[in-house]
């Protein structure tokens, strides 16, 4: 191999580990619901909303918890996949969900926004939600916002 191509593959690897590092660890969150007035009585308070711990590991692969409370406590879903940074965009792709194969809408691979300081990650659901709630008579059901916000723990 050149020695330029040697130097160039060698810069490539540091850059690659050092975005892994970048985000590399534990996350935090939570659903975010915002609605227009007339629609917030029907919007669960923050306390009922799932809660979802990520750890993103340095080798692409992460695992998720999706806490969902409930009359009888909590249900707990684990996702495990991989996961890739390009620029401020960390995709991540199930592969499994509860120990099975990630079929349809929960294999579909999510893009996150990582904030410019690296310490939270936004995934906006807003488009899907208003797709699922298309044909929805629902007065303000167009307006409202829906996203993930994670916190670097």
């Amino acid at each position: 191999m050149r020695p330029a191509a040697l130097l160039a593959l060698l810069a490539f690897s540091a850059l690659v580990h050092a975005q892994a590092n970048k985000v590399a660890g534990n996350w935090k969150g939570s659903l975010q619901i915002s609605a227009p007035a007339e629609m917030k009585s029907q919007i669960p308070p923050a306390a009922q909303l799932p809660k979802l711990d990520m750890t993103l590991k340095g080798d692409g692969t992460y695992s998720a918890t999706m806490t969902q409370p409930t009359q009888q406590g909590s249900t707990k879903t684990k996702v495990e996949g991989t996961w890739k940074l390009q620029g401020q965009d960390l995709t991540i792709t199930p592969k499994t969900r509860d120990g099975k194969p990630a079929t349809g809408e929960a294999a579909k691979p999510r893009i996150y926004k990582l904030s410019p300081d690296g310490k939270t990650l936004t995934l906006d659901l807003t488009a899907d939600m208003r797709r699922a709630a298309q044909n929805s008579k629902e007065k303000g059901a167009d307006k409202v916002t829906m996203k993930v916000v994670l916190k670097k723990a």
